[in-house]
This record gives C-alpha cells, structure tokens and sequence, in this order.
C-alpha cells in the first residue's frame, strides 16, 4: 500500500511541476533566436533600429530572469513552491504577452509587407499551438497562453482592415476552439501516461521483489541467494576476510507432515524463518535453499561466531511452541556450520556442499545439534 501512496494527486503535481520547469527552461530561449531570425531577414535592425534594440534587451532579459528564476526554484521542496508556481506562470505568459505585442507592431508598422505578415502569423500560429501542447500540463496555463500570443496582434488587424473583420473573426474562433481541445486532449493523456507509468513501475518493482522471495518463508529463494553469496564471495576474496555459511533443515519435518499434515509442516517452516528474521539481521544473507533447508550466509563472521550464532538458535528453537489445527506442536533444527576465506581457487557451490555435508554429520549425530568445520579452499 505504500507504494500505492505515490499515485496520489500531491505526487502527481510535484512530477507535474518538475516537469513544466524544464519545460519552461527550453521554452525561454525560443524568443530571442526567432525574433533575430525575423528582424534580420527583413532588415528591421536598420528601419526601425530604437525598436530593434530595446525589443532585442527585453528578450535577453526576460529569457535570463526566467533562467535564473528556474535554476533557483527546481532546488525547493513542492510544498515549498505556491509563490514560484504563480511567479512561473508569470513568466511564461509575460513572454507570450511581450511576443503578441511585438507581431502587433510589426504588423501595424508594416502594412504593406505581404512576406513579413505571413511569417509572423506563422510563427504565431507555431508558437501558439507549440505553447498550448507545451504548457498543458496545466489546463489554464495551456489556453491563457495563445491567447496571449494571438489577442494582441489579432485586434490590430481588426482595427486596421476593416474588410476583413469577418474573416480574422472566424481564424480566431476556429483557432480558440481547436486550442482548447488540443489543450484538454494532451493534458489528458498526460496525466493517463503518467499514471499507466506509474502503475506499471509498481506492478515490475513488485514483480522484481516477487521474484527474489520464496512465498512462504518470506526469504530469499535460491536463485537471489546464489547471487547474493556469489557477492559476499567476492568481498571476502577481495579483502582476505572471514565467512560463513550455515544449513539449517527442520528434523523429521516428514513426520510432522504425516502426523499433523503439510500445512502444519509449512506453519513449522515459516516460524523457522520467522526465528531466523528475528536473530540474523542484515549484511546476513537468508534463503530458502530447498523444500526443507534454510540457509544463512555470514560475511566478515568467523567460525567461532557462528558457532556461538547456531548454539544460540537451536536453543531459541527449542524453547518454542506453535499451535496449528488445534495441535501444540515443537520442532528441533539440524544445522551445519562451515567457515572459510575465499580464494579464486575456490567456488560458492563447493562452499554449499561442504555445508550440506556437515548437515548429515548433525543428523548422524542424534540431530538437535550443529557441526562445524573451517575449511581452506
């Protein structure tokens, strides 16, 4: 249920805003190239050579303060963040703003240039829908921006051509209608995309623990275990340390199984596992090796350790009493003990086999008991 916890809508905003922030990070320097692509190409720097420069300053400006302004707010907390979020906001529609009125001047200025109208309707347009998909990840952000793009240099035309009022009113109709679905459609499967992401890594993250533990004993299954002693091999090759290894199995659980039934016999195993939770923390490694042993790798733990370790949980086991389908029942463990330190000439599946066989040598030897060997490998 935890993990649920991270579908939540607050998670959901905080990704939201970390998101619209590097968006906006693009977004800022977008203006300045496009304004000096256009001026340049049709020598506004030398018709109107006040207004280039004082526009030109105004997006270097407003580009670097919204710059500035990002690198400072992608450091604080989400719940730290209703002032920056509103600031943010304000830049971002501030330069929609500052655009709109810059075509709207160019366009009155410039009645007469066919060429030039038709690139600044074009990068408006550009701009405007680019905006709406942008910024989407807010609803009213996406719609308040084209429209501070487009208002501005659209009521100039109305003004200016009379004769084409009508057709100017119906552009701009069409286009708020289909900005307005094209924001709520993206902003749509936005928020979808993010929760299928979300709920997919779950679904693996919860599948990838699955996969490593065995379902009764709630410890690791043999393939995890494999791996992880391969690991603590390595550590004790590398650093010439101690480590070792016991192989626990539950004496005559085929008895109790006939007697009292399997799921008695489970019920013994998951108490085991539970003792061995409660004495053994990590970096110790615990496993379910086989339908009846258990296992527990020790890096950096000599043999007299263990030995101590295994004495201590014969004891705890034996003092320990379990109740199932109305019978009290106890058990006793069989364990076997080896210790080493790895060398290259050596292998972890030798390692288990020498376990296994001091595990016989505690059975034959009246069970209820450990055998322990240091080995040099």
């Amino acid at each position: 249920m935890d993990d649920i916890a991270n579908l939540t809508p607050k998670s959901l905003q905080a990704i939201t805003w970390q998101d619209l922030l590097s968006r906006a990070q693009v977004g800022g320097f977008f203006y300045l190239p496009t304004w000096l692509i256009i001026s340049l190409s049709f020598d506004i720097q030398h018709i109107y050579p006040q207004f280039f420069w004082i526009n030109t300053l105004l997006f270097i400006f407003l580009a670097l303060a919204r710059f500035l302004f990002i690198q400072y707010a992608q450091r604080l907390e989400y719940d730290h963040t209703t002032r920056p979020r509103r600031l943010l906001i304000g830049f971002v529609l501030l330069s929609a703003l500052h655009w709109g009125v810059t075509t709207a001047i160019l366009l009155w200025t410039s009645p007469h240039n066919t060429a030039l109208h038709q690139l600044l309707f074009s990068v408006m347009a550009a701009l405007a829908a680019g905006g709406a998909i942008t910024y989407s990840l807010f609803n009213y952000i996406g719609l308040l921006y084209p429209l501070f793009i487009v208002t501005i240099p659209f009521a100039t035309q109305l003004c200016k051509q009379s004769n084409s009022i009508i057709f100017y009113l119906f552009v701009s109709v069409v286009f708020f209608i289909l900005t307005y679905y094209l924001t709520r459609s993206t902003h749509s499967h936005y928020i979808k995309t993010y929760q299928h992401y979300k709920l997919l890594s779950l679904y693996a993250n919860t599948m990838e623990r699955l996969s490593k533990l065995d379902f009764l004993t709630k410890l690791n299954n043999r393939y995890q275990f494999l791996i992880e002693l391969e690991m603590v091999w390595q550590h004790s090759i590398k650093q010439q340390t101690p480590l070792s290894l016991m192989s626990i199995d539950i004496d005559n659980l085929n008895k109790l199984n006939h007697d009292y039934g399997h799921y008695c016999g489970d019920q013994c195993l998951s108490t085991l596992a539970d003792i061995i939770r409660a004495q053994f923390s990590a970096p110790n490694i615990l496993a379910r090796y086989g339908s009846e042993e258990l296992m527990i790798a020790m890096p950096d733990t000599a043999l007299p350790a263990a030995e101590a370790a295994a004495q201590k949980l014969l004891e705890t086991i034996r003092k320990n009493n379990i109740t199932c389908n109305d019978h009290n029942m106890s058990f006793t463990c069989s364990i076997g003990i080896v210790s080493t330190t790895a060398t290259k000439f050596s292998s972890p599946e030798a390692f288990i086999h020498n376990a296994d066989k001091l595990l016989l040598e505690a059975k034959a030897n009246g069970r209820d008991c450990y055998a322990a060997k240091a080995v040099t490998t």
